[in-house]
């Protein structure tokens, strides 16, 4: 009989083991579980204390770095926890930790910036049991209160007239289609007040510049000023306003509508149907588990200024279904270096939203474009030929102001007729 020594045996045993197939142990997403979850968290630099506790700061809290909703309690064992509710804060959310405040951020072992957390999976077994499935984190270290800490513009604080709440939504469309970012709800007067009450929505593009002014714009719209005085003053039926920032280098495939195959855009490739479809399958009913919207084309507008004018009329020219009313200022409706013409494919669609709002200025002028242009005045000639086209089959209103240019300042003067026109009080 042969004998084998205990390391040949085990020898044999480790290459059984490693033919054997491995089976990969299916998981889910924590934030997706309706028992939520709990989160541990072991402060390695013990700067954390009874008077400076750990807080929880994301999109599903605005990035607030001291919200006194999302604070971690200590625990006896020296580590900190959180328990989350199920259906809490939406679908993969980004994070991180703080002491309160920007200026104590989580770092690095080095003191060095982290990029945004993320859970990780949990087996697919939780789902079904009403265990929640606990997760274990650490935090090396804490940046100690250091005013050169420069705030993302996604942590930056909101100074907006009324209730601006940061939403986070995964996706986009062409090279965006992996991006994360930050809807911009913005909630009308006694939103908070009236918790049996639903609301119409706007969903409007270029969400950095609709409630403050970024940086790389030259104003923003005032929405949350107007719409909030207008509400008030009873002249509107209050409604929600999403703002839905572009994707900075993404927005020209974002913001075209399909074209043929082969036919690009300053070398990207149009991607309007498949931003279309994101708005339907990750935005809009992401806001609508987080609010109180009310849902239907005859509650949902869609909205937008220049490009961002232009994918909400091809928004509403395409899923009609989705979007019933229109908000365009200044769209680019005619684009001859790819053979776009919107009247075209106004008079082509199917079905029209009953409603669409176009705007544009007189002064409007942008060298190169081919369309926008003071002199000739094509810009001008070109809306009120798709006004005429609209008028036997949706109600239309076009606002011209000779004096106005291409941006925010004419846009946001403009934005009281477009409201009135959208949400004039009902009969």
């Amino acid at each position: 009989m042969l004998k084998l020594h205990k390391s040949a045996l085990l020898a044999v045993a480790c290459l059984i083991a490693a033919c054997r197939p491995v089976i990969a142990q299916k998981t889910v997403r924590p934030e997706s579980l309706p028992q939520g979850f709990v989160v541990i968290v072991e402060d390695q630099s013990k700067m954390a204390s009874a008077s400076r506790p750990i807080y929880f700061a994301s999109g599903a809290n605005s990035w607030n770095p001291g919200d006194p909703d999302y604070v971690l309690s200590p625990r006896s064992d020296g580590r900190w926890q959180y328990v989350f509710k199920g259906g809490e804060l939406g679908e993969n959310v980004e994070f991180k930790f703080t002491l309160g405040s920007w200026k104590y951020v989580e770092t690095d072992a080095e003191g060095q910036d982290i990029s945004n957390r993320h859970f990780p999976p949990v087996p697919a077994s939780y789902l079904n049991t009403d265990e929640k499935p606990v997760i274990e984190l650490t935090i090396p270290k804490f940046r100690e209160g250091s005013d050169k800490y420069v705030i993302a513009p996604e942590y930056r604080p909101i100074h907006a007239a009324g209730t601006v709440k940061r939403l986070q939504v995964a996706g986009g469309a062409g090279s965006a289609a992996g991006a994360m970012r930050d809807l911009l709800v913005w909630l009308p007067p006694g939103y908070a007040d009236h918790p049996d009450r639903a609301y119409p929505v706007l969903y409007m593009m270029d969400g950095q510049n609709l409630f403050q002014k970024p940086p790389s714009a030259p104003g923003e719209w005032h929405l949350d000023e107007t719409a909030q005085a207008m509400i008030s003053g009873g002249l509107i039926e209050p409604f929600i306003a999403v703002g839905i920032p572009n994707a900075g280098a993404a927005r020209t495939e974002e913001y075209c509508p399909t074209m043929p195959e082969g036919v690009t855009l300053f070398g990207k490739t149009p991607a309007g149907d498949e931003f279309v479809a994101w708005l339907a399958r990750e935005v809009m009913p992401r806001v609508e588990r987080a609010f109180r919207v009310r849902t239907g084309p005859e509650h949902t507008a869609v909205g937008g200024s220049s490009a961002g004018g232009l994918i909400a009329l091809h928004a509403g020219l395409t899923r009609p279904d989705l979007f019933g009313a229109v908000l365009a200022e200044s769209p680019a409706l005619e684009l001859d270096m790819i053979g776009l013409s919107m009247t075209d494919r106004v008079q082509s669609a199917q079905a029209l939203p009953p409603k669409i709002y176009l705007g544009m200025g007189g002064a409007e002028n942008l060298p190169g474009s081919g369309f926008y242009d003071k002199a000739s005045q094509r810009h001008v000639h070109a809306v009120e030929h798709l006004r005429d086209v609209i008028a036997d089959r949706a109600d239309v209103m076009l606002s011209i102001v000779d004096r106005h240019e291409h941006n925010e300042h004419a846009w946001a003067e403009r934005l009281p007729g477009a409201l009135m026109f959208l949400y004039a009080p009902s009969e």
